[in-house]
């Protein structure tokens, strides 16, 4: 490994190399972070030789991990592809938004790939063996970039399937453009919260249960698939939020199940994030300080998303009850799809959950 960062004979010394962190005699040195890729340096590399992978039928197995619809079988392995870097939202429980960026990658400005390069990425992915594409990359509501780049998909005559994960709510016309250039196909969306109030204040390209539902329902006539991701705890949230939450989780699901999957997670305590950073300014209970802090996490077994902190409107009383609840609603969905989706067309979300209490 030594051997792998030796600069070669008539190349600069590491301390010239820029954004690099490395050791001098022992001391630990940062150099200045002064190399922000561009969108032409992006569309210089090649994300798609997947052949330097020494384990490659491994890597492809496991990509197919990602929760997907079970009924569309041939999206299971995943090819995950970048098409930009950056993000102007600030999100108040995100460590990729527009302050992060700027501290960790010295970056102030979204930049795409070209679509031309992009097409010659999945191109290359799919003569690998690849027939789906995963993207999370969705900074411009308009998607100007993505109308471009599915006119040049279809323009090529490509068949292959995408996951796309939308920062804020996919339109009719994208949904349309969307379904025009892939067979198959599936949406994320994150309301994070049933409370408009609590999604408004915490989420950057918020918007209303109203205008969720006739996306899903358009999604749904459109025999497209979604992934919905609720999350707990927010800032300003409270217990009565979180049990409004678990209510419209297993709503939608019976309202819009067939054509939707929903997972209701532990809200990870990004380092950089505006939480993380302020977390007086923003009313939470910090438990970690420090990268160590983390790894001691970890040590305990902590896995998935590592929360870690507690918004001061819900003590921890409240707080293990609710995760406690939570966490036997994911499993039984988890375990037992088929079934729940059946009692919830014939009872009801509000039945059910009733059921469940007394149980």
């Amino acid at each position: 490994a030594n051997a792998l960062i030796q600069p070669p004979e008539g190349n600069p010394s590491l301390a010239e190399v820029p954004n690099l962190a490395w050791r001098r005699n022992g001391e630990i040195v940062c150099n200045r972070c002064s190399y922000v890729a561009t969108g032409e340096d992006l569309d210089s590399l090649e994300f798609g030789n997947v052949k330097l992978l020494q384990h490659l039928p491994m890597y492809q197995d496991v990509s197919g991990l990602v929760p997907l619809a079970k009924a569309d079988d041939d999206l299971s392995r995943v090819f995950y592809l970048c098409v930009g870097r950056g993000c102007p939202a600030s999100c108040v429980f995100c460590g990729g938004g527009r302050g992060a960026q700027l501290a960790i990658n010295n970056r102030n400005r979204v930049v795409f790939r070209s679509s031309s390069r992009t097409v010659e990425t999945i191109k290359l992915a799919m003569e690998h063996g690849y027939r789906t594409v995963y993207v999370s990359f969705d900074p411009d509501p308009s998607r100007r970039y993505y109308s471009e780049l599915f006119q040049r998909i279809r323009s090529e005559g490509l068949k292959l399937n995408m996951v796309f994960g939308c920062w804020s709510l996919p339109g009719r016309e994208f949904i349309d453009d969307f379904r025009r250039t892939f067979p198959h196909g599936v949406f994320e969306i994150s309301p994070e919260t049933a409370s408009e109030r609590v999604r408004r204040t915490n989420k950057d390209f918020s918007f209303t249960n109203e205008e969720l539902e006739k996306a899903l329902g358009y999604i749904r006539d459109c025999g497209l698939g979604c992934h919905l991701y609720f999350s707990y705890f927010h800032m300003n949230e409270t217990v009565e939020d979180v049990e409004a939450t678990r209510r419209y989780y297993w709503d939608l699901l019976q309202r819009y199940g067939r054509f939707t999957k929903a997972y209701y997670l532990a809200l990870s305590t990004d380092p950089c994030s505006p939480l993380y950073l302020n977390p007086k300014e923003h009313g939470v209970r910090l438990g970690v300080a420090s990268f160590a802090d983390y790894l001691d996490l970890v040590g305990r077994g902590a896995m998935g998303n590592f929360r870690a902190h507690l918004p001061a409107t819900i003590s921890p009383q409240e707080a293990t009850k609710a995760e406690d609840q939570i966490s036997g609603d994911v499993f039984l969905n988890t375990m037992f799809e088929n079934s729940i989706q059946a009692l919830l067309r014939v009872f009801g979300a509000s039945v059910f959950l009733t059921v469940l209490r007394d149980f």
